[in-house]
């Protein structure tokens, strides 16, 4: 076998400087894509799928510019990997393509454009070497940094693999319907408290917490209505998130005549069992027949699932 002394610096024009040439423009797409993730954006993303697709595509990147310079060189190593890194790229463009238009969105394949560009082009040294222990270990990274970037969706977004489930939250929905017997009361404590059982890391986004409840009075009008603004916990804020959860909020807030919402930052919340506490005060005087008031509280991760507690009913 050749050592890599025997082997001819790249010819102007040749599938080794080509090869370089390719490497080292993807190896620059891919740290402009890091710097641009870094830009604050108004699309709301996982912050752990971020962080995993840019650690594999800067490393990619700097794998791209050792096998670059490599072939500047003339190593074997290099040389030796320009058909199965292009067969993988190649692969690589063609399916993330693919996955990218069932998904309605269009993706321009540049790994798959720049191995057919650069196969266009002879080799300065025909047959290419076989690959060299040293190209194979550059080839398991590539594959493994590759891998990393195709499943990162699936694996760290919200919603994935490693993001919290609906049976990992615990809630509890108490409501103090007065002493039984006496009527009415004029003051209805009502409290959500909630917690989890498992984690993620990098916690981002906004989830959302919707009370409501549903009771007339005998002249039509809401039996009770909120009093004084509950204090909240730093990153619990009222209203509704204008992020991910906003959708499935809305539809929670169209089940019931009175509602109360809370924002969720879980960059701020995290995990940690929270509880919220408010009054309903009644609005009318005592009703001559009777009368019942239903509360419920939804909680909605992300936009991605919601976990609605069960109707608490106070009857009179």
């Amino acid at each position: 076998m050749a050592a890599d002394s025997d082997i001819y610096q790249p010819v102007l024009g040749s599938l080794e400087e080509r090869a370089s040439l390719a490497l080292k423009i993807l190896a620059v797409l891919n740290a402009g894509g890091i710097l641009l993730a870094t830009i604050p954006s108004s699309v709301d993303a996982s912050a752990l799928q971020g962080v995993v697709f840019n650690a594999a595509s800067g490393g990619l990147a700097i794998l791209y510019v050792v096998v670059a310079r490599g072939l500047d060189r003339g190593h074997q190593w290099a040389v030796s990997t320009i058909r199965p890194l292009l067969l993988l790229m190649a692969a690589w463009g063609a399916l993330a393509f693919t996955s990218a238009l069932i998904g309605g969105a269009l993706r321009i394949p540049l790994p798959l454009l720049a191995a057919g560009w650069v196969v266009l082009f002879s080799a300065n040294r025909w047959p290419l070497p076989r690959l060299s222990a040293r190209g194979g270990t550059v080839m398991v990274i590539a594959g493994a940094l590759i891998t990393l970037e195709l499943v990162s969706e699936p694996l760290f977004s919200w919603g994935g693999y490693f993001d919290v489930r609906e049976p990992d939250l615990n809630t509890s929905l108490a409501v103090d319907c007065g002493t039984p017997g006496s009527g009415l009361p004029q003051n209805i404590t009502v409290s959500y408290e909630w917690s989890w059982s498992q984690s993620t890391l990098l916690p981002n986004g906004e989830d959302q917490l919707v009370i409501g409840w549903n009771g007339d009075g005998v002249d039509g009008h809401p039996l009770y209505v909120i009093g004084a603004f509950p204090d909240t916990a730093p990153g619990i804020k009222q209203g509704v998130s204008s992020g991910a959860s906003a959708d499935m909020a809305r539809a929670a807030v169209a089940q019931w005549r009175g509602t109360y919402m809370w924002r969720l930052d879980l960059g701020t919340v995290g995990f940690k069992p929270q509880r919220i506490e408010f009054v309903l005060v009644r609005t009318t005087a005592q009703p001559s027949e009777p009368a019942h008031l239903d509360v419920g509280a939804t909680y909605v991760h992300l936009g991605v699932w919601q976990s609605d507690a069960p109707t608490v009913t106070c009857s009179w």
